[in-house]
């Protein structure tokens, strides 16, 4: 009973202890850009939600066109359909962890690149140790730095699922319900039908350009 009444504490103590929001701006930086930029972008993005393949595509052309003008932020954030994805993120947190954020940009377009093995209605009843094994034969498969046995570590697992908490809470605090959706400068396009490369350019120019 003393034993239970200890390890009940020290959980209470653990969940307190956990941040709400990330320590840092939340999301991974295309090309490392600059938080000071003038325009800020973050783009919540589901790696099996297809549409977000284009979002990740627009912001690549933006960034490669204004450069240093704009920082985009890739931040993870699950679409309640996609049963696979909350195994697929916490490998990507993974992944970052043993090679640097610097890979995750890499590592998101080799999902892409499979993400029908995980949205194909045979994969749909995959358990969660099915998706993770598939997701560590995967990325040790892409990354030979990457050895089977750090990405089967428990541990590091755990901390990806705590990053991606935080970066959840962090995105449902800002009013987040779907991916595919950004803010710019802080303010939401979730009431926006959808947004084109031509509507960013639009918005950026204004932006950078104001009418007096």
């Amino acid at each position: 009973m003393v034993a239970l009444k200890l390890f009940l504490m020290l959980q209470i103590i653990r969940v307190q202890a956990r941040p709400e929001f990330p320590p840092v701006p939340a999301g991974f930086r295309l090309h490392k850009c600059s938080l000071s930029a003038p325009v800020q972008i973050e783009t919540f993005i589901d790696p099996l939600v297809n549409r977000t393949y284009t979002s990740y595509d627009i912001m690549m052309k933006l960034a490669k066109e204004y450069k240093d003008q704009i920082c985009v932020r890739f931040i993870l954030f699950s679409h309640p359909d996609n049963a696979q994805s909350f195994e697929i993120y916490t490998s990507i947190y993974q992944v970052t962890k043993e090679l640097g954020d610097d890979v995750f940009f890499k590592w998101l377009e080799i999902i892409y690149e499979h993400r029908m093995s995980f949205t194909d209605f045979k994969d749909l009843y995959l358990t969660p140790l099915d998706v993770r094994k598939k997701m560590r034969e995967l990325a040790s498969a892409s990354f030979p730095r990457l050895s089977y046995k750090s990405l089967a570590d428990e541990n590091a697992r755990l901390d990806g699922v705590e990053r991606l908490l935080v970066y959840w809470k962090y995105a449902v605090s800002r009013e987040i319900y779907d991916a595919n959706i950004y803010l710019i400068n802080g303010v939401s396009t979730s009431e926006l039908p959808g947004v084109s490369y031509e509507w960013f350019k639009a918005l950026i120019e204004s932006v950078l350009q104001p009418i007096n």
